[in-house]
């Protein structure tokens, strides 16, 4: 990775979390990490992807640093809109590395205070969050490999392959589907 100074500007730009009682616990090329007595902060930049990010959880026994909230799921909890045009800033020079720091560092300020404070309901309210979110998307996986299949079953007149696998994402189905499905169990 070219030296992109990416340790020193994000030093520099969260600064401010030493004031609100972190501490710096390491700093490498790639991540620097802060800590309080109950959050953590990681701030980093992917070697790869180049992608300036952030991850921020509850220091615990249990979890350790491993289970840690990006910035566009503190964005969703607060605004669902404004999460889904979020992306990780991309910065592949010094002069990038350093307006994705602190765009960064502002948005954490705008979202991430109760993260920052070690508000537990907060974090309970991430972690179910996640889990809905995570559920969403399997379940929208899902009905995207079912639903061609489905519908090439009930084309075929194969009715009970169609409502077989149309009951299988059921809580997806559009109104014709629903249809489909209905029609496809009278026919089997």
């Amino acid at each position: 990775m070219p030296m992109l100074e990416f340790s020193e500007v994000a030093q520099d730009t969260f600064h401010f979390l030493l004031d609100r009682g972190f501490r710096l616990r390491n700093s490498e090329v790639t991540i620097v990490r802060y800590a309080s007595e109950r959050v953590f902060v990681n701030v980093s930049h992917g070697r790869s992807s180049y992608e300036i990010g952030i991850e921020i959880g509850l220091m615990s026994l249990e979890l350790g640093d491993a289970h840690g909230y990006s910035m566009s799921e503190l964005i969703r909890l607060n605004n669902h809109e404004e999460a889904e045009r979020f992306r990780n800033f991309m910065a592949t020079t010094p002069g990038e590395v350093k307006v994705g720091v602190e765009r960064l560092a502002e948005q954490l300020l705008k979202y991430g205070d109760r993260a920052l404070r070690g508000d537990e309901t907060f974090f309970d309210e991430l972690e179910r969050h996640r889990q809905e979110w995570a559920s969403n998307f399997a379940n929208d996986v899902a009905y995207r490999q079912v639903s061609p299949k489905a519908a090439e079953a009930f084309r075929q007149q194969e009715y009970r392959k169609a409502a077989e696998l149309y009951e299988s994402v059921r809580g997806e189905l559009t109104p014709a589907e629903l249809k489909k499905l209905e029609y496809a169990k009278r026919h089997t």
